[in-house]
């Protein structure tokens, strides 16, 4: 008898952590294809400001003359890759991918120094 209790408190134990587990990891899920939604509808908003953005930091680098010319066309280089990236991101929300453009949003120059963009997430999938 007590046995069968002991497998029992076992068994409803072990039923409860894989619940909450599956649980936590559908919130995670749900946080990340919001946290996408997020990215993308923030970048399509305020991809505009990499251009002032590249025109300071080119200009911090190289100096005036660079920073309105070299400068102005990085910036709409990268407005347009944010603007565009951001499309994606705002269509491709439910699937839950990373970042494509590091740093994430815009404002975010003092996550990460260099500006890149990542590989896409769904490249392996087709």
């Amino acid at each position: 008898m007590m046995n069968r209790r002991r497998v029992a408190t076992w068994t409803v134990a072990l039923v409860v952590i894989g619940l909450l587990s599956a649980g936590s990891a559908e919130a995670r899920e749900r946080q990340s294809r919001m946290r996408q939604l997020g990215r993308g509808i923030t970048n399509v908003l305020t991809g505009w400001a990499e251009i002032p953005m590249g025109m300071i930091e080119i200009n911090k680098e190289l100096g005036g003359w660079a920073g309105i010319t070299y400068g102005f066309f990085r910036g709409v280089q990268r407005c347009a890759t944010r603007e565009g990236v951001g499309i994606i991101e705002i269509f491709t929300f439910p699937m839950g991918y990373g970042p494509i453009i590091e740093p994430e949003f815009p404002f975010q120059k003092d996550v990460l120094a260099e500006w890149r963009v990542n590989p896409m997430p769904w490249k392996d999938e087709f």
